[in-house]
């Protein structure tokens, strides 16, 4: 139960996560109860009505170090925008009647090359999420290369992902890794030869939306290990 109290924001564990540990442990919590606090967490994040006093990390402006790994997001979410756009909107070979994918491949290399360096810069300390973003750095290389190397740098790519999403949500206690999870995993559906190029897109925006997080709310460094 504390990984889901783990959801919460800063100032509303300090005031009320021993008390709510206390009835859980005396009350256990049905599938319902567990429910009603992931949405309880949501709401606390949109709607915070409880505020501690800032850590002094989050005092101040963010530092040149977040902004760097915000822009990093950011940019990384544009390229896999861009990278699924121009892979859809790449002509068909004459000859053997493919698609002529190699700049768009190259502009996915790079929205992954920079998404997983953001990844590395959102870890903090944490071994954990810089072992998953190191193997994020490994599959963006693949990417580039011929087959079959392509097909496991983007199958890779998708899968530690998704596992880093999941990390962010579990042990990071950030509900933006949800939509991070899921966006890679579908990521494993994509096809160069078709609309499923565009299956990078959604992807995108979770990595531009993670960077709006980290930017505006000041994305806590280092995630918990």
């Amino acid at each position: 139960m504390s990984r889901l109290l783990n959801l919460y924001p800063a100032a509303w564990q300090e005031r009320y996560r021993d008390e709510m540990m206390d009835l859980l442990a005396e009350h256990p919590p049905t599938w319902r109860d567990r429910f009603d606090l992931v949405l309880g967490a949501l709401d606390a994040r949109l709607n915070p009505q409880v505020h501690g006093r800032p850590a002094a990390s989050e005092r101040d402006v963010p530092g040149p170090r977040t902004i760097a790994v915000s822009i990093g997001a950011l940019i990384g979410g544009a390229l896999w925008i861009a990278g699924g756009l121009a892979m859809n909107a790449a002509p068909f070979g004459a000859a053997d009647g493919y698609r002529e994918s190699t700049a768009a491949t190259l502009i996915l290399a790079m929205a992954a090359l920079v998404s997983a360096l953001a990844a590395i810069g959102l870890a903090g300390r944490s071994g954990t999420f810089m072992g998953i973003g190191r193997a994020m750095l490994v599959m963006a290389l693949l990417i580039p290369l011929p087959w079959p190397l392509v097909l496991f740098g983007v199958f890779g790519t998708a899968f530690a992902t998704c596992a880093y999403g999941i990390a962010l949500v579990r042990e990071g206690g950030q509900p933006a890794g949800i939509v991070l999870a899921v966006t890679a995993l579908a990521l494993t559906s994509i096809n160069t030869q078709d609309e499923r190029a565009l299956l990078s897109i959604p992807l995108g925006l979770a990595w531009v939306a993670i960077g709006a997080i980290a930017l505006i709310r000041r994305w806590p460094a280092p995630i918990r290990a």
